[in-house]
Formats: structure tokens, sequence, C-alpha cells
């Protein structure tokens, strides 16, 4: 039977894993573990600032436990979003992270690390070509936006992610990605129905969140031709039909349709069933998360105080960078071909801005000139070096 299981270790890197938990998944035989890093819920400063939203040591003591997992396992290790915001500092922060647990656990890993920040003078000629716009009810943007917007990334699918894993990556490292790519990229790579891989991915993104009981643990995945299997690990921890239907609709603004990375998640037939008194199965799902027309991609622009998203038409996902050895002391890069792409790429640093269909948005936010102080205070203890 055709199918790829994985372990979700936490719903973000920082917050906490449960050690005892994500030992005992590996009796699971999973393909890979993987994490979200990143949030929009604290705003725009991280993205802005270059700093990351939980302390350096919570995000070293989670990444520890799962590159730890993985590598006893012998399986791959996908980190997302990384050091909050998913920049070019946050990723290089991480990666400073992951080269001190390699060494410390004795670690060998070849490491991917796909970047997403893009350069603003190439995305301001995407503007001109009305290959960019703000999205409602993101503010207008102008020509100006992309010269004073501090930093911008762009939000990546499951592609980039592919090409790592396809080369042989230990440990994917990637900028901004979306959450639910992380999961959904090995299971599409291996033939599995784009659907029900989008639609677990959607589920597992969060970790145990979309149990009901208990605390801490984590979740597991089984995704297969007709169905996904989803069971979680740890004490009092159980998934029920309605908290997994419930946390399909997290974060969505339809009840049925999602609009990802890489095409649309079409809920309509969807069924959730118990399976036992902690596992739940979801079947009747069409395979809805193909490429959408006029797809486009994501881009968030952090500008003084407020976060944006914007959608652009047809930027072109660049390679990865891949380490050979994490725990060799990442002597070079190495570029890898990106089996999902086979147009020309543009650009010349390593970046990818990955799809995002262009109906997805974000609203504006704000950080009181008060607050703005108080976590600059905070943030210089943990200050990523640029």
């Amino acid at each position: 039977m055709n199918e790829i299981r994985y372990v979700a270790a936490t719903g973000a890197l920082g917050v906490g894993v449960d050690a005892e938990a994500l030992n005992q998944s590996l009796d699971f035989r999973p393909h890979f573990i993987a994490s979200d890093a990143g949030t929009t819920d604290a705003g725009p400063f991280a993205l802005g600032s270059g700093t990351a939203a939980f302390p350096r040591e919570a995000v070293k003591r989670d990444l520890a436990r799962v590159l730890v997992a993985s590598s006893k396992a012998k399986i791959p290790a996908l980190i997302g979003s990384a050091g909050t915001a998913g920049g070019d500092p946050h990723v290089d922060w991480v990666l400073g992270i992951a080269r001190e647990i390699a060494e410390e656990n004795g670690l060998s890993l070849r490491t991917a690390v796909i970047r997403s920040e893009q350069n603003p003078d190439y995305l301001l000629g995407l503007y001109r070509e009305a290959r960019i716009r703000a999205l409602d009810p993101a503010p207008a943007i102008d020509e100006t936006v992309f010269a004073r917007s501090t930093r911008i990334v762009g939000m990546m699918g499951v592609e980039p992610l592919q090409a790592a894993l396809d080369a042989g990556a230990d440990f994917v490292l990637a900028g901004r990605c979306s959450d639910p790519a992380l999961f959904a990229a090995l299971p599409i790579l291996r033939g599995l129905p784009p659907g029900l891989a989008w639609h677990a991915g959607k589920v597992t993104e969060c970790g145990t969140m979309a149990c009901e009981g208990g605390h801490g643990g984590v979740i597991t995945a089984t995704v297969r031709e007709h169905e996904v299997i989803l069971r979680p690990v740890g004490e009092g921890l159980r998934c029920t039909p309605q908290s997994i239907a419930a946390h399909s609709l997290y974060e969505n603004a339809h009840p049925y349709l999602h609009k990802e990375c890489s095409g649309t998640l079409d809920l309509t037939q969807s069924k959730y069933t118990a399976i036992d008194a902690a596992s739940v199965r979801i079947t009747l799902h069409p395979a809805a998360a193909g490429p959408v027309a006029g797809r486009g991609q994501g881009l968030y622009l952090r500008i003084g105080g407020a976060s944006t998203f914007a959608a652009s038409r047809g930027l072109d996902p660049q390679r990865p960078c891949l380490w050979p050895k994490c725990g060799d002391g990442c002597p070079g890069t190495e570029r890898i071909r990106n089996a999902a792409r086979s147009r020309d790429r543009r650009g010349s640093h390593c970046s990818h801005a990955g799809s995002c269909d262009e109906s997805r948005s974000a609203c504006p936010s704000t950080v009181p000139a008060s607050r703005r102080a108080r976590m600059d205070q905070r943030h210089d203890q943990f200050r990523v070096p640029t």
C-alpha cells in the first residue's frame, strides 16, 4: 500500500516539543518529522526587525529534539518559516542554532536551505508590469512601497521543499513557507492525492491544537490513496470528528474552499469518521489542490509599523541551496535541481517565492510606539545577527 506517515512535532518551534511523545511516535515508523516555526499572530515586528518572537533557548531546545529524533529514525526533518518570519536573518539565525545542535549531539546533516527574501528592485519591475497588486483588505500600494519596505518575503508552496527532499536532504530549513506545505510536500512527491495531502497538512500544522483533552504530545498522520488517518501521541489526547472538522475551518475565510499555495483546497465532500476513541479518518476528498488558473504568489511586506499582503502573477521560483553537511561546518553551497519547475529562473540570489493563490490576503496591523519600545528592549536579548 502506498502511504506516507509523518509526525507534526509542535504547532510552532519555540512553544515546546514533548520529547517523550516525540520519541514514542518513532514507533509509528514515520517517513519524516516537520514543524512550522513562524506566525503572523505577533504582528509585523519580527519580519521588519529581523528578530524572532521566541527566545533562542526555546527554539534551540525544540529544534534539538526534532533533529535528534529525526536522526535517530534516519528520516528527514522539515522546518518552515524559520525564526518566526522566514527572512534571510531569521533563516541564518536558525541555521546557526542547527550548527550548534549538530556539533553538540554529534550529528551530520545534509541540510537544504531555502531562502524566501525578495529583491525589492525585482519586485518593482513586476509591479510596473501590473503583475503585483494589493489584496483586499490590505492598503493600496504604489512604487514607493518597495523602497520603503524593510523586508519582503515570498511564501513558498511544496515545490522547493520537494526539490530539497528529492536531492536527499536530511534537514530542510525553509524561509517563509505555507504551513501545510511542509506536510504535503512528500506525500504529493510520492504520488498521493494532493487534496488529501494538503488537507492533512492543514489539520496537523498546528500540532495537537487539533485534538481534545490533555496537553503537549504530538500528532501523527498517515496519508493514503483514499484516506488520511490522524492519531495523537500523548496522555489524554484524542482526535474527534468535531475537532478535526473544526480545525479544517481554522484560519479560513470560506467554510469549504481553502486558498493555499499551489491551488485551492476543496473541503466540500470531506467526511470525518471516528476510528476509535482517539483517531479520525478523513475520506471522500477530491484531489482539488492542484494548480489554479491565474495562479499568483504571495508577498509579505513590512512597511513601518504595518504588515501588508500583496499578490503577484508569475514570480519565478528559484532553486534552494544545499548545505552538504551541517555537522561538517557547512563549508559551502551547491545548487540543486528543482524537479518541480523546468522553466527559467530569475534573480541572482538564492531565494524562493513559492506559489500562493492570489486570493489570499492578510489584514494590516500596527504596533503602538510604547509597545514597540518594550519589544525593542526585549528583543535585544535575542537579536538576530545581520
